[in-house]
């Protein structure tokens, strides 16, 4: 992203580098009663990345607490950049590819088509989308041309939640290893991870019925568990478990269809990236089987479980 940006509006230019912002109105300067607060928050990362050749060695606890503080800035530079809406889709990382690169030169972390390569890449994995909608209210989408894997940000059309970094408790998901396959200029053929970890097949399904016996999805979910009960004269009787008071975020809507199964793959437990639930017994990955592979999964959205007395 340029440094330095001329803004052409309906009655006035506009200029706007990373030390000031000015119009014809105001040369020397918008008054600060003035600005748009939007404008300020996409200058976080401006005393972080001024100048940045690399981040100078610095005792662990520093250097610690600087990383934590990049990537604090960059998820919510992600929920910001989420919100707009860009005139090719396709350019959704070209577009922020800029900042990108200079995170990756303060960091020295491998850039992971939105994620970082990080100690915590498990824990980032937990973005999710709130109410499935984009910021002009249209419902929120994955292209039919690939742009990014199903884990990343970069593969929807909608606003995100991303409180990363987040406290949590333990991982239960190890990434084994990353495969990105660039294509031109910052886009990607393809991505992949490996990881390791809990999988449990289960049900989603729409909470709500109308008194018409029709569906109402809301973003209110049951999530079922098939089992089965062996008898010791050797019958089996097959049963259904409901987990009581599931937090679902799904990345699209399931309308027209009423129940999905989806593959529930935990990531960590104790997490606190979900505000208003309280920390989550279990947070995870819902996903659903790729067609033609045998360990192959696409991400559909995240869930969470809490105690239950």
């Amino acid at each position: 992203l340029s440094p330095r940006t001329i803004h052409f509006g309906s009655e006035q230019i506009f200029w706007e580098c990373q030390y000031h912002i000015a119009c014809e109105s105001y040369p020397l300067g918008i008054p600060t009663q003035l600005k748009n607060p939007r404008t300020k928050s996409w200058r976080l990362f401006d005393p972080l990345l001024s100048g940045v050749e690399g981040m100078p060695a610095a005792p662990i606890d520093d250097r610690a607490s600087k990383l934590s503080l990049f990537h604090e800035k960059w998820s919510q530079t992600v929920e910001w950049y989420m919100e707009c809406k860009i005139t090719k889709p396709r350019d959704k990382l070209v577009a922020i590819a800029g900042i990108a690169h200079k995170v990756a030169e303060a960091t020295h972390e491998r850039y992971l088509a939105g994620l970082w390569d990080s100690q915590d890449l498990a824990i980032q994995l937990l973005w999710y989308v709130l109410s499935r909608r984009q910021a002009d209210d249209s419902p929120s989408t994955r292209p039919e041309t690939y742009r990014a894997p199903s884990w990343s940000w970069a593969s929807l059309e909608a606003t995100i939640v991303w409180h990363w970094p987040t406290n949590y408790d333990k991982v239960l998901l190890s990434v084994a290893e990353s495969t990105i396959v660039p294509h031109r200029t910052c886009e990607i053929r393809n991505a992949e991870l490996e990881v390791s970890g809990c999988l449990f097949k289960a049900r989603v399904e729409i909470a709500r019925v109308k008194t018409d016996g029709s569906y109402d999805e809301d973003g209110d979910y049951n999530l079922l568990v098939d089992y089965e009960e062996i008898h010791e004269d050797g019958n089996i009787t097959p049963l259904v478990f409901s987990i009581a008071g599931p937090v679902i975020h799904l990345d699209t809507a399931m309308m027209p269809v009423s129940t999905k199964t989806v593959y529930c793959l935990p990531v960590c437990t104790g997490w606190v990236g979900n505000p208003g639930s309280g920390p989550l017994q279990i947070a995870g990955l819902l996903l659903v089987q790729r067609q033609h592979t045998e360990n192959g999964y696409s991400r559909v959205g995240i869930f969470g479980l809490n105690k239950t007395e």
